[in-house]
């Protein structure tokens, strides 16, 4: 009973170290996409959503 318990501390203790280091490739690739852009990283998803419907209702509601 003694090492399944101290094997199941090992894997849960490999399974939290792999989410930290997805957790820390995540934020590098978040900072490094997100470099030289607007300030709040979402500004950027918003303005990008909110042209692309614009773009498509102008075309669209014009009379062929």
């Amino acid at each position: 009973m003694a090492t399944r318990e101290v094997r199941w501390e090992l894997g849960n203790r490999r399974y939290w170290r792999g989410l930290n280091a997805i957790r820390t490739n995540l934020a590098q690739i978040w900072e490094a996409f997100f470099k030289g852009s607007p300030r709040n990283p979402w500004e950027k998803f918003l303005l990008r959503g909110l042209s692309l419907p614009t773009h498509m209702n102008t075309s669209t509601s014009s009379p062929p």
